[in-house]
């Protein structure tokens, strides 16, 4: 795998979000990490850390912070979404105007949503209705972001309707 060619994005800058963006920088990865709050994507420049949700972490440079979800989300190889789950359903409403049809899309959101019961990834399938089913994963195991961000070692799992998306998004993250 030439990780100098896989364009990933982060969408979610949270303490998940950003210990998984790191993880994925530290392995030597250039990301675009989509940060809603206009301050902490400051902050991530300015000082390579996210204080307000994983403090005293330092990030990589190759880690590139936006707030416009456009750039994190377009002509990527691999989008990891990683925003509540309560928020799940606009922000994958606006993922869909910006996110190329090859793109494989994974969510490490924990629970369901209240109203419907629809996991995560059910939302992100409903919501960006032109990719294939088989382009959807789910990242989920025990595990905590600021262990995660210390590389402290912890198993978690890829699972897809694809085989070959599900050990796609394993070496990614192994």
């Amino acid at each position: 795998m030439d990780i100098a060619k896989i364009r990933l994005g982060v969408v979610g800058a949270g303490a998940w979000g950003t210990a998984l963006a790191k993880l994925l920088a530290d392995k030597g990865f250039v990301l675009d990490l989509w940060v809603f709050e206009s301050e902490v994507k400051e902050q991530i420049e300015t000082d390579r850390e996210n204080k307000f949700f994983l403090p005293n972490i330092k990030l990589p440079d190759n880690i590139i912070p936006t707030n416009d979800l456009k750039i994190a989300v377009n002509q990527k190889d691999l989008v990891l979404v990683v925003v509540p789950s309560h928020c799940m359903r606009d922000v994958a409403g606006r993922m869909k105007n910006f996110i190329s049809p090859e793109t494989i899309v994974v969510t490490a959101s924990k629970g369901i949503e209240n109203k419907t019961h629809m996991t995560m990834t059910q939302i992100l399938a409903e919501k960006i209705n032109f990719l294939p089913k088989e382009n959807f994963a789910v990242l989920s195991g025990p595990s905590f972001a600021k262990e995660v961000a210390n590389k402290v070692p912890t198993v978690v799992a890829a699972a897809s309707t694809s085989r070959d998306v599900s050990e796609y998004v394993q070496k990614i993250f192994s």
